[in-house]
C-alpha cells in the first residue's frame, strides 16, 4: 500500500527489496561454490567462470538464448489460450476474493502489487477485507502494518467478520449487535492469517521475516501497510 500524495519513497523501497534479494542471491551462489571448492578434483579456474557467469546472469549452455523468433512468441501464446479452454483448467494464482476484481486485474501471481489512493480513500480497509477473504478461503496471509496498530488492525478484522461497520463497533453498541458480532468474530481466530506490527521495519527485516513466516508458516501472499514509510537501511 501507499499514499499517492506521500509515495516518494516508494520507488526507492521498491528498489532497496530488489537489491536485498539480488544480494540474497549471490550469497547462495558464493555459499554454493564454497562447496564446491571443497571437494577432492575441483576446478578453481571452472569453478570461478561458472560463479562469475551466475551472477552476471549469463547462461553458459549455447543451446538456449533469450533471443526468439516472432513465431516462437506466437505459437507459445495460442498453446496457453487453449490451454486455458480446456475443460480440466485450474488457473493460477489466487483469487482477490473479488469477482469483478479478478475479472479486471486478474488473479494474485508472484509479483508485486502496489495499491495506491489519496490519503483515507480506504487502502488499509481494502487490504484487511483481502486478507480476511483470503484467510477464509484457507490461505496464510501474512501482514506486515507500519502504521495501524493491533488495535485497529483487530476493529477491521473483527468489523468484516461480523458485517458490522467500523464506526458502530468504535462506540457503544447494544446488546443485540454484541450477540451477533462475538460469535462471527471467533470464527476468525480459526482461521491463519499473520500479522506484525513492528512500526519500525526495514527492508532487510521484512525479507528475513517473510522468509521464516514462509518456511515455518506456509504463507502465501504477502501485504505491507505503508511502503514509504518502511525504514531505510544501507
Amino acid at each position: 500500500l501507499c499514499d499517492v500524495v506521500s509515495s516518494a519513497g516508494v520507488y526507492e523501497n521498491v528498489e532497496q527489496l530488489r537489491k536485498l534479494k539480488a544480494l540474497r542471491d549471490q550469497w547462495d551462489i558464493c555459499t554454493n561454490v564454497q562447496k564446491m571448492l571443497k571437494e577432492r578434483d575441483a576446478d578453481p579456474k571452472a569453478i570461478a567462470i561458472e560463479m562469475e557467469s551466475q551472477i552476471l546472469g549469463l547462461d553458459m549452455d549455447g543451446n538456449k538464448s533469450e533471443v526468439v523468433h516472432i513465431s516462437h512468441t506466437i505459437k507459445k501464446q495460442l498453446q496457453s489460450i487453449r490451454d486455458r479452454n480446456k475443460a480440466d483448467y485450474q488457473e493460477k494464482g489466487h483469487t482477490w476474493g473479488i469477482k469483478q476484481l479478478d475479472e479486471v486485474v486478474g488473479r494474485i501471481t508472484p509479483k508485486l502489487y502496489v495499491i495506491a489512493a489519496r490519503p483515507k480513500m480506504g487502502k488499509s480497509k481494502f487490504v484487511i477485507s483481502t486478507i480476511m477473504r483470503h484467510a477464509f478461503l484457507g490461505l496464510k496471509p501474512y501482514f506486515a502494518s507500519l502504521e495501524m496498530t493491533e488495535d485497529e488492525v483487530g476493529e477491521g478484522i473483527t468489523a468484516f467478520a461480523s458485517g458490522i461497520d467500523n464506526s458502530r463497533i468504535r462506540k457503544k453498541m447494544t446488546k443485540r449487535e454484541i450477540e451477533l458480532l462475538v460469535p462471527k468474530a471467533l470464527e476468525a481466530t480459526k482461521t491463519n492469517a499473520y500479522f506484525n506490527y513492528s512500526p519500525s521495519l526495514s527492508g532487510s527485516d521484512l525479507f528475513m521475516d517473510v522468509k521464516r513466516q514462509v518456511k515455518e508458516k506456509g504463507c502465501d501472499v504477502v501485504y505491507l501497510d505503508y511502503i514509504q514509510m518502511m525504514a531505510r537501511n544501507e
